[in-house]
């Protein structure tokens, strides 16, 4: 797994890229023996309009098209979307994922989140860091979520839902998940007061280059993202991918090993 990039080398990476004006989504393909693999990196989005869509459906018409549609699966990040027949309510609902959902789902394509069990990523987090670091840790990034919402429902409601299935799926039941809670561990962890409106804030701290925490995660998640995509590799797939940007950027070197 050495060839997954580091934080330091993905923040490299998109230096150079801020400087080179790069337009995401990131993309690269991968084709070998007639089978291909495309990979696209977005910076997440729930607006229908974003430009970027445009552009993974360029590359999804291209894929179809060179695949002939034969023995193809989409992977998409965050657990598995359901259809939504309004692509802009599938977007407005489950952003970037939502889209390539609904078009996947068009072509009777199948679609996969090559993600880790909850519950396993969070035993491997516990070893490093305490229940209060990771818990705050999917509270910012959750409320960094929030955010990027285009229809923003009330933010404790909408925390307090994600809090709910954290709680079942950790079972730790001697934490508390109140939405209160989660105002006072923000405000033992910073030197600012909890502010809702401070996206900022919510964004370093869900941000692997900031955090040591989501850090942490992201390690999980890729080392397992990459395992499923070999085994899907290996059986002859041809993988159609929408994912973070900075998942796209730390995978690239390790997926064009591909054999």
């Amino acid at each position: 797994m050495n060839s997954i990039l580091t934080n330091n080398e993905m923040d490299q990476k998109y230096q150079e890229l801020n400087r080179l004006k790069y337009v995401f989504p990131y993309s690269y393909k991968i084709s070998k023996n007639n089978q291909h693999l495309y990979v696209l990196g977005v910076q997440h989005t729930f607006d229908p309009k974003n430009h970027q869509l445009k552009t993974v459906k360029k590359y999804w018409d291209e894929f179809l098209k060179e695949t002939k549609k034969k023995n193809c699966i989409v992977l998409v990040e965050g657990g598995k979307r359901p259809n939504i027949d309004d692509i802009d309510e599938a977007v407005r609902k489950h952003a970037e994922g939502g889209f390539i959902a609904n078009l996947a789902t068009k072509e009777n394509i199948e679609t996969y989140s090559p993600e880790p069990d909850e519950k396993y990523e969070v035993n491997q987090l516990v070893k490093k860091f305490s229940k209060e670091e990771i818990m705050y840790y999917y509270f910012a990034r959750t409320v960094a979520q929030w955010h990027r919402l285009m229809q923003k429902p009330n933010i404790k409601e909408y925390i307090e839902g994600f809090m709910k299935r954290d709680k079942e799926i950790t079972g730790w039941n001697d934490f508390d998940f109140s939405f209160e809670n989660f105002i006072k561990l923000h405000d033992k962890f910073h030197d600012h007061p909890f502010d809702p409106d401070n996206y900022k804030c919510f964004y370093d701290d869900s941000n692997p280059s900031y955090s040591k925490v989501s850090a942490g995660s992201s390690l999980v998640r890729d080392k397992h993202i990459l395992s499923e995509i070999k085994k899907l590799w290996r059986k002859g797939k041809n993988i159609f991918i929408v994912y973070g940007s900075g998942h796209a950027i730390k995978l690239e070197k390790a997926l064009k090993e591909l054999k």
